[in-house]
Protein backbone atom coordinates (compact mmCIF):
# COMPACT_ATOMS: atom_id res chain seq x y z
CA UNK A 1 0.00 0.00 0.00
CA UNK A 2 1.35 3.46 -0.85
CA UNK A 3 2.51 5.84 1.88
CA UNK A 4 -0.14 8.17 3.39
CA UNK A 5 1.46 11.29 1.88
CA UNK A 6 1.27 9.69 -1.58
CA UNK A 7 -2.38 8.76 -1.07
CA UNK A 8 -3.23 12.28 0.13
CA UNK A 9 -1.48 13.78 -2.90
CA UNK A 10 -3.53 11.55 -5.23
CA UNK A 11 -6.76 12.54 -3.48
CA UNK A 12 -5.96 16.25 -3.76
CA UNK A 13 -5.11 15.79 -7.45
CA UNK A 14 -8.31 13.81 -8.06
CA UNK A 15 -10.29 16.65 -6.47
CA UNK A 16 -8.29 19.32 -8.34
CA UNK A 17 -7.13 20.82 -5.03
CA UNK A 18 -10.72 22.04 -4.55
CA UNK A 19 -12.76 21.85 -1.34
CA UNK A 20 -15.51 19.31 -2.02
CA UNK A 21 -17.84 20.99 0.49
CA UNK A 22 -17.68 24.73 -0.33
CA UNK A 23 -15.93 24.71 -3.72
CA UNK A 24 -12.96 26.86 -2.59
CA UNK A 25 -10.14 26.22 -5.06
CA UNK A 26 -7.46 28.46 -3.55
CA UNK A 27 -5.09 30.18 -3.67
CA UNK A 28 -3.83 28.13 -0.74
CA UNK A 29 -1.56 29.38 2.05
CA UNK A 30 -1.13 25.70 2.89
CA UNK A 31 -2.33 22.59 1.13
CA UNK A 32 -6.02 21.74 1.60
CA UNK A 33 -6.76 18.96 4.05
CA UNK A 34 -7.66 15.39 3.15
CA UNK A 35 -10.62 14.28 5.25
CA UNK A 36 -11.45 10.65 5.99
CA UNK A 37 -15.24 10.26 5.81
CA UNK A 38 -15.03 7.50 8.42
CA UNK A 39 -12.98 8.90 11.34
CA UNK A 40 -10.09 6.67 12.34
CA UNK A 41 -10.19 4.65 9.11
CA UNK A 42 -7.30 4.15 6.74
CA UNK A 43 -6.73 6.73 4.03
CA UNK A 44 -8.55 5.08 1.11
CA UNK A 45 -9.22 7.26 -1.94
CA UNK A 46 -12.89 6.26 -2.16
CA UNK A 47 -13.42 7.20 1.50
CA UNK A 48 -11.58 10.54 1.49
CA UNK A 49 -12.21 14.04 0.15
CA UNK A 50 -10.27 17.27 -0.16
CA UNK A 51 -11.49 20.05 2.15
CA UNK A 52 -10.34 23.58 2.94
CA UNK A 53 -9.24 24.14 6.53
CA UNK A 54 -12.46 26.01 7.41
CA UNK A 55 -14.73 23.17 6.21
CA UNK A 56 -12.44 20.49 7.62
CA UNK A 57 -12.63 22.04 11.09
CA UNK A 58 -16.43 21.46 11.08
CA UNK A 59 -16.26 17.78 10.10
CA UNK A 60 -16.75 14.88 12.54
CA UNK A 61 -13.61 13.83 14.43
CA UNK A 62 -14.96 10.60 15.92
CA UNK A 63 -17.40 7.93 14.84
CA UNK A 64 -19.78 9.22 17.56
CA UNK A 65 -19.73 12.66 15.86
CA UNK A 66 -20.81 11.01 12.59
CA UNK A 67 -23.93 9.61 14.28
CA UNK A 68 -24.79 13.00 15.82
CA UNK A 69 -24.51 14.97 12.58
CA UNK A 70 -26.84 15.19 9.62
CA UNK A 71 -25.51 13.09 6.70
CA UNK A 72 -25.20 16.20 4.51
CA UNK A 73 -22.96 17.82 7.14
CA UNK A 74 -20.92 14.71 7.92
CA UNK A 75 -20.45 13.79 4.26
CA UNK A 76 -21.39 10.18 4.94
CA UNK A 77 -24.67 8.42 5.69
CA UNK A 78 -25.02 5.62 8.19
CA UNK A 79 -28.07 3.41 7.91
CA UNK A 80 -29.43 0.82 10.27
CA UNK A 81 -32.11 -1.74 9.57
CA UNK A 82 -34.43 -2.80 12.37
CA UNK A 83 -34.49 -6.51 11.65
CA UNK A 84 -37.40 -6.98 14.05
CA UNK A 85 -39.70 -5.12 11.63
CA UNK A 86 -41.04 -7.39 8.92
CA UNK A 87 -40.51 -5.04 5.95
CA UNK A 88 -36.90 -4.30 6.84
CA UNK A 89 -36.20 -7.93 7.67
CA UNK A 90 -37.57 -8.96 4.28
CA UNK A 91 -35.39 -6.38 2.52
CA UNK A 92 -32.36 -7.64 4.46
CA UNK A 93 -33.11 -11.28 3.63
CA UNK A 94 -33.57 -10.45 -0.07
CA UNK A 95 -30.25 -8.62 -0.13
CA UNK A 96 -28.56 -11.46 1.76
CA UNK A 97 -29.97 -14.01 -0.71
CA UNK A 98 -28.81 -11.91 -3.67
CA UNK A 99 -25.30 -11.77 -2.19
CA UNK A 100 -25.07 -15.46 -1.41
CA UNK A 101 -25.55 -15.06 2.35
CA UNK A 102 -22.15 -13.53 3.05
CA UNK A 103 -21.99 -10.35 5.13
CA UNK A 104 -18.76 -9.35 3.38
CA UNK A 105 -20.32 -9.87 -0.06
CA UNK A 106 -23.37 -7.91 1.07
CA UNK A 107 -21.28 -4.90 2.21
CA UNK A 108 -19.39 -5.01 -1.08
CA UNK A 109 -22.64 -5.19 -3.05
CA UNK A 110 -24.10 -2.19 -1.20
CA UNK A 111 -20.88 -0.23 -1.68
CA UNK A 112 -20.77 -0.99 -5.42
CA UNK A 113 -24.45 -0.15 -5.87
CA UNK A 114 -24.02 3.21 -4.14
CA UNK A 115 -20.78 3.96 -5.98
CA UNK A 116 -22.35 3.19 -9.36
CA UNK A 117 -25.36 5.36 -8.60
CA UNK A 118 -23.18 8.30 -7.53
CA UNK A 119 -20.98 7.92 -10.60
CA UNK A 120 -24.03 7.92 -12.90
CA UNK A 121 -25.22 11.13 -11.23
CA UNK A 122 -21.75 12.67 -11.64
CA UNK A 123 -21.42 13.01 -7.86
CA UNK A 124 -18.40 10.72 -7.65
CA UNK A 125 -15.47 10.35 -10.02
CA UNK A 126 -15.04 7.14 -11.96
CA UNK A 127 -12.36 4.98 -10.34
CA UNK A 128 -8.91 5.14 -11.86
CA UNK A 129 -6.40 2.30 -11.88
CA UNK A 130 -4.78 3.77 -8.74
CA UNK A 131 -8.04 3.95 -6.72
CA UNK A 132 -9.50 0.50 -7.44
Amino acid sequence: MPHVTTIKKRIRERDNYTCQKCGNDGPWVRLPDVHRLIPGSYYRPHLCVTLCNKCHSKMPRTIDDVFRMEPEDAGVAVTFLNLFLLDEREAFEALKKHCGGSGRKMRRFVYLALRDRLQRKGAMPKPTASSK
